[in-house]
């Protein structure tokens, strides 16, 4: 039961509908061999003329190979045919496949959603069951107005109009519960992913934190590498400059020393030089006159 028209889909869209499957069969496949009917079940709460008191009913018959859907869609007690599946053979389901069958009630949604409850499920053993005829009767008579139930009984009438304001009161209760509790979740969903960005940003803070401060440091340890390796630089120049200067000072009184030593060997060795020169004159002359005085 489908109570919303998808645009993708809107061409195979049923309101009911019947689904088989040997197991090997895609949703598109089944949809594409799918049979059903269209059938006004949907009930709009934002809708004036909604009332919890309104409801559909459907009926599954299976017999012998033959599969049939009945729709009573404003729950009159009257049945209207839907669709009827004689061929149940081969593939689709056996013969005696209700001898493994199972039944079950479950629900999905897409973006959009529809609010829907089960009011009640019953099986019975034969499609001729007298308590199913004794329902529809039941039916067919809540469907009748106020009046024509309780034939002008007044009270009767009170007490059933209370009823219908009582479901209506719990209806909208736990329409607001079911709100509440929605809305709670969300906030609980945004909290998380709040805490999650800031979770995040925080972590991108202090990565961007950690990396400037690694970024400056590297830029203060390159400026002071270079104002050290600079400092040196003017100091080796300052150093070798003044070393040079020493240099060229030591070289100057070296050269002044040697020019004043220079001077002053010269003169004694010119004397000793004279006096060796006039030791072997006088020397020589005193040899000619031992020779001549023939004591040589």
């Amino acid at each position: 039961m489908d109570t919303f028209k998808n645009t993708e889909t809107a061409s195979l869209h049923k309101d009911v509908t019947v689904f088989t499957n040997d197991g090997t069969r895609s949703v598109e496949d089944m949809q594409k061999m799918s049979v059903g009917c269209d059938a006004s079940m949907r009930y709009h709460e934002k809708r004036a003329d909604f009332s919890p008191t309104n409801s559909s009913r459907i009926k599954i018959q299976y017999d012998e190979g033959t599969l049939k859907v009945s729709v009573d869609a404003k729950s009159s007690g009257v049945w209207e045919p839907c669709t009827t599946m004689t061929d149940m053979g081969g593939a689709d389901l056996m013969k005696d496949f209700t001898k493994r069958a199972f039944l079950s009630i479950t629900a999905s949604t897409g973006a959009l959603a529809d609010n829907h409850d089960v009011l009640g499920l019953t099986v019975y053993g034969s499609s001729e069951d007298q308590i199913s005829s004794q329902l529809d009767s039941q039916t067919a008579h809540n469907s009748k107005s106020a009046h024509q139930k309780f034939g002008g009984d007044h009270l009767a009438m009170l007490k059933h109009e209370v009823g219908d304001l009582q479901l209506e009161l719990e209806h909208k209760l736990t329409a607001v519960n079911d709100g509440l509790q929605h809305s709670f979740k969300k906030l609980q969903k945004q909290e998380a992913e709040l805490e999650q960005r800031l979770e995040t940003l925080e972590q991108r803070l202090h990565d961007m934190l950690n990396q400037n401060m690694e970024r400056r440091m590297h830029e203060v340890q390159t400026q002071t590498a270079d104002n050290i390796e600079s400092s040196m630089s003017a100091a080796m120049s300052h150093a070798s400059a003044t070393a040079d200067q020493k240099l060229n000072e030591f070289k100057s009184k070296t050269a002044e020393l040697h020019a004043a030593a220079g001077g002053g060997w010269k003169m004694p060795f010119f004397i000793l030089v004279v006096l060796l020169l006039v030791v072997v004159f006088f020397g020589y002359q005193k040899y000619q006159e031992m020779r001549k005085s023939h004591l040589l």
